[in-house]
């Protein structure tokens, strides 16, 4: 379902819809469609019942500011804590990707320019860099997360930009609500509707005036800032892009109805990588070397033997 997927949709094709996303249509974005509602101090129950289970977008600012203060959080701090971490650096491009450590990309990022901005995107960093989840503070409204409840551990996933980094319209693989926080930095995410489609026009290209001009796509942006905590429901397409270097950290929050097809998604994942690998590579080699970093480190998690299961997943 998710291969046949790729296919039937045009916002799949990152590649080709990135070429064709130009400046001027998120400033029409900004300017022309609402604002993602943004709410300080919110409380714990008012954040489930207004925006959780109604599935609706909220920037929450307020929730952080223990760890926020202290300013804690730099490009300096990612180089000294973690900088021997071996990771994929520009993962979502596979004439960019290279493997390095987090030291070279912070000095990658303090050297770039926002034409050639520097990206490591997705890292799941639990298993070489678990030391950063003790200065990471814990929000109360996302502590009934069920994947903690079901599996032992939430699914995060750091972010580190250079000014002018992006990252395509996509939506996940598997269901889970996103809560973003932003450590350092400034990023401006577009979002939209889970029913959104791309289409074609005549030429092939994407026809973004139907896209944008159509209501299932609800079509809103909004500016995260330092210490501000994004919440985007699931299944909702999104696109983002660092206003100046920055720094977040992305969670899997689920809730209670998505529980069941986020464990089906997360065991998915491998199978198809067993079974139509070749399939997998041709439409997004990134993609591909990605979901093999996910599993591996999912089964560092559950505390599986993932050199046991790399073998058996890429073997003949």
């Amino acid at each position: 379902m998710i291969v046949a997927g790729i296919h039937e949709n045009l916002l799949f094709n990152q590649h080709d819809v990135e070429q064709e996303f130009l400046p001027s249509l998120s400033e029409r974005i900004r300017n022309e469609f609402p604002r993602i509602d943004r709410v300080h101090d919110l409380s714990v129950h008012e954040f489930r019942e207004r925006f959780a289970k109604t599935g609706r977008p909220v920037i929450l600012s307020g929730l952080t500011d223990d760890w926020n203060n202290r300013n804690l959080f730099s490009l300096d701090y990612f180089a000294e804590k973690c900088g021997d971490a071996r990771v994929l650096l520009n993962p979502y491009d596979a004439e960019l990707m290279e493997q390095t450590d987090i030291r070279t990309i912070v000095n990658k990022i303090k050297q770039s320019d926002p034409e050639n901005p520097v990206y490591l995107q997705e890292w799941w960093f639990q298993k070489d860099c678990a030391a950063f989840l003790d200065d990471l503070g814990s929000i109360e409204h996302f502590a009934d997360d069920w994947g903690n409840k079901v599996l032992g551990f939430v699914n995060r996933t750091l972010w580190i930009g250079s000014k002018g980094a992006k990252t395509p319209i996509h939506v996940d693989a598997i269901p889970f609500n996103i809560s973003s926080m932003q450590l350092f930095g400034r990023k401006e995410w577009l979002l939209f509707g889970r029913n959104a489609c791309l289409h074609k026009k005549q030429n092939g290209s994407p026809d973004y005036e139907r896209f944008l001009n159509d209501p299932a796509t609800q079509t809103m942006s909004g500016t995260l800032e330092q210490g501000e905590v994004l919440f985007v429901p699931y299944d909702w397409w999104h696109r983002t892009e660092t206003l100046e270097h920055s720094a977040s950290v992305n969670s899997m929050y689920i809730t209670e109805q998505i529980i069941r097809p986020y464990i089906r998604g997360l065991f998915t994942m491998p199978l198809l990588m067993a079974l139509r690998q070749d399939e997998l590579k041709e439409l997004s080699p990134s993609r591909y070397n990605i979901a093999l970093d996910r599993i591996k480190t999912l089964a560092h998690l559950i505390e599986f033997d993932s050199e046991y299961a790399m073998h058996a997943i890429t073997s003949p």
